[in-house]
């Protein structure tokens, strides 16, 4: 029993580095993706790629996955300097321009804050622990019944401790990070929050699970920052036009206008006193 429990940890330790290392093909096997030119959204394709220039990320490419069955969202894949972008076609059906440049300006931000890499180092972190577990734990079986044993137990208990240190500990500062640098990017946190309310209904999340969530805390993060005096969007004090009410932030989806143009510059965002 304790090799297939060995052999369990391991195997999922190593499909989650081959997410981490195949992301891509790992997104094909889980939704139908189409290159954006061969979709009826390839119009966002010239704005999407103003956002990621503005960003300082170079794309290799803009998916479009049909995902009306299971995970919506919009995701950037790669650990390279020339990412992929998928669109949900599903989110983006259900939002206006703004929302739209939301759930864009997110993913770009977190590729420039390198969210995929953080990701990866702790799933290696995760195999080394593992390494050191396993033979850890046999050692401990071998000294039974005798003094040693105790001492031997110590680190194999302390193993998943770290284990557990080590997932509580990605990467929250670093997706904080990432939103306020889509927030700089669009001047428009309601926007922002709008999205990842969007993600969380049509994901399914109740309302206790989504404020108890990483997104949850996000949200709630952006709204604090949405309080600060700092430069923002001309459109930013508008009403977000969305398909559900979301607190004061939006309004009916017919109120839609046209899009804004790309600003030429970040948003600065002054840090309180």
């Amino acid at each position: 029993m304790e090799i297939q429990i060995d052999l369990l940890f391991a195997i999922l330790v190593l499909l989650l580095l081959c997410f981490d290392l195949f992301p891509f093909q790992y997104a094909c096997l889980t939704a139908s993706i189409q290159p954006i030119e061969e979709t009826e959204w390839v119009e966002l394709l010239p704005r999407i790629n103003e956002w990621a220039g503005r960003a300082g990320v170079t794309l290799a490419s803009v998916q479009v996955a049909q995902d009306a069955i299971g995970w919506h969202g919009v995701r950037i894949v790669g650990l390279g300097k020339r990412p992929t972008l998928i669109l949900g076609e599903a989110l983006l059906r259900a939002s206006e321009w703004r929302v739209r440049d939301a759930f864009i300006c997110m993913a770009l931000a977190e590729h420039y804050v390198g969210i995929a890499r953080r990701r990866l180092r702790r799933d290696i972190g995760y195999l080394l622990l593992l390494c050191a577990w396993i033979p850890c734990y046999h050692f401990a079986e071998q000294l039974a019944h005798t003094p040693m044993r105790i001492g031997a137990w110590a680190p194999y208990i302390g193993f998943p401790i770290l284990a557990l240190v080590l997932g509580l500990s990605h990467p929250g500062r670093a997706y904080y990070k990432a939103d306020r640098f889509a927030a700089t990017l669009t001047g428009d946190p309601a926007a922002l929050i709008v999205a990842y309310r969007l993600k969380m209904a049509f994901n399914g999340w109740s309302i206790s699970w989504s404020i108890r969530s990483l997104d949850g805390k996000r949200v709630e993060q952006l709204a604090k920052l949405s309080m600060q005096p700092w430069p923002r969007a001309l459109h930013a004090s508008v009403p977000v036009p969305a398909i559900m009410q979301i607190s004061y932030y939006t309004t009916l989806p017919q109120m839609v206008t046209e899009p804004a143009p790309v600003p030429g510059e970040l948003y600065k965002i002054e840090r309180p006193a």
